[in-house]
């Protein structure tokens, strides 16, 4: 997964790699064990993308994310299952 936006000069150029897990807050835990550190807490956006940002022992900038499934309920009420 990956972005592109317009900084407006605000910025370098640069991009950010994303990397799906199971669980960002147990990556982000695993990566701070291993001497990572996370820039952003995990963020649950409204469609169930919950993503977080962080830095590498190297300070190489990264992510990771997960796609949450909607439950039995939300699938039925949506017409699909």
């Amino acid at each position: 997964m990956g972005g592109i936006a317009h900084t407006g000069g605000g910025a370098a150029n640069h991009a950010t790699f994303f990397v799906l897990v199971q669980d960002v807050a147990a990556a982000c835990a695993r990566a701070e064990q291993l001497g990572g550190k996370v820039v952003d807490q995990p963020v649950t956006a409204g469609t169930g993308l919950v993503f977080a940002h962080l830095l590498d022992r190297s300070g190489n900038l990264f992510g990771v994310f997960s796609l949450r499934r909607p439950d039995r309920r939300q699938r039925r009420a949506g017409g699909t299952s």
